[in-house]
């Protein structure tokens, strides 16, 4: 198959999120298992992305087209503007068999949409755990979702729904059932083998080896829950010897928490650790002893990394739903600190349970989210959305 995948930010823009590293995955299995892939993108990151603009350029085997934003602090916030995206659009458009679109709230996304509607080309959307907006105060993707956003999902050969939560929400802005599919995020197992070392954070951070690390891994945002997650983390036992770890960048939130954390009288037992590399994000899960989740929506990578690392992990139920956690690789809680404590220090005292939860985490990403098992669920879908164009 000749396919066009569409998304904001590419290799090497890890630290824009989730979709960067999923496109890439998805798009390098696919070019290993004989499909001629394509991607389109911006030169969104931090710094702009180096390399030819607006020209086809070759990643990893994949043709690749890095667009010129307008702005990179707009790109940055979500907004990019391809400067030459319709000339580009147009010219590509019609030439592949099908467009896999990945988060359809951007210019990007509309425009590739409505070139392969006139070329009479199948588009299937992912809309990346933000089928609706999140909270009512986000009027500009409202405001999108009413010009266009939601017509543009509506009009799709397919959607795939990451969780059987987005694909309620699709079914409340009227995407008709029959054309999405659940088709989850997948983890590169590979990464995460024996040979990494453990031993690494710990003595960056100075962390003796007869202390738990609780692990929170994420952006530090006010509707992430990492507040409550240090309230129950106030309570647990001090004879549990454990260690709280926030990792991952400030997004607006840090300095409540550190007040936070001055107020219940944790200096020392709590750490911020900021936004790190790959090596150290690896270490940090090798490192760890339980891996907590307190809000979330859709499918964060972050669950599968845990989980591929051995790591067992606790969620709460103000999420998505992901039903092969609870009692499986970990605990899903009431949001509610002291529940949070209880499930965190029924782990943390129980070396046997950690190690029975984290081996079972380990062949469960074998067997259901390795990235060649996640494609061959986007391959099917894609055939899908092209047989349907060629039925009379």
């Amino acid at each position: 198959m000749r396919i066009l995948q569409v998304t904001q930010s590419f290799k090497p823009a890890w630290e824009t999120g989730g979709p960067c590293r999923a496109v890439y995955e998805i798009s390098r299995t696919l070019v290993d298992r004989g499909h001629n892939v394509t991607v389109l993108t911006t030169d969104r990151g931090k710094p702009r992305v180096k390399a030819p603009r607006n020209v086809p350029w070759d990643v990893d085997g994949i043709r690749t087209y890095y667009m010129s934003n307008i702005s990179n602090y707009l790109a940055a916030h979500n907004m990019t503007f391809p400067c030459l995206l319709p000339l580009v659009a147009r010219r590509e458009v019609e030439h592949f068999d099908v467009i896999h679109i990945h988060e359809h709230r951007t210019v990007l996304a509309a425009t590739v949409a409505y070139y392969a509607k006139k070329s009479g080309i199948p588009y299937v959307v992912q809309c990346h755990g933000s089928a609706l907006p999140s909270n009512e105060k986000q009027a500009a993707k409202r405001m999108f979702d009413w010009i266009c956003g939601n017509r543009l999902l509506k009009r799709a050969s397919r959607v795939i729904a990451l969780t059987k939560t987005e694909a309620s929400q699709l079914d409340r802005i009227g995407v008709a059932r029959d054309k999405v599919r659940i088709v989850p995020t997948g983890i590169n197992l590979s990464e995460y083998d024996d040979s990494l070392k453990k031993g690494m954070f710990r003595d960056k951070h100075g962390i003796h080896a007869n202390e738990k690390i609780v692990l929170y891994l994420g952006r530090i945002h006010k509707n992430k829950g990492i507040d409550i997650l240090i309230e129950a983390f106030s309570q647990i036992e001090e004879s549990l010897n454990a260690r709280l770890m926030i990792v991952g960048p400030d997004d607006g939130h840090r300095k409540h928490l550190e007040s936070m954390i001055e107020r219940l009288g944790l200096d020392g037992k709590v750490s911020f650790v900021g936004y790190v590399s790959n090596e150290t994000r690896l270490s940090a899960f090798a490192d760890s002893d339980v891996f907590v989740t307190p809000s979330f929506s859709g499918f964060p990578a972050t669950f599968l990394e845990a989980c591929a690392s051995g790591l067992p992990v606790v969620m709460t139920n103000k999420g998505d739903e992901l039903d092969w956690v609870h009692e499986r690789v970990g605990y899903v809680v009431d949001y509610d600190s002291n529940e949070l404590r209880k499930a965190i220090e029924k782990l943390l005292k129980n070396e046997y349970l950690r190690r029975t939860y984290g081996e079972a985490a380990r062949n469960l990403m074998k067997e259901e989210f390795a990235w060649d098992r996640i494609v061959s669920k986007m391959e099917e879908t894609y055939r899908e959305a092209i047989g349907e164009r060629r039925t009379p």
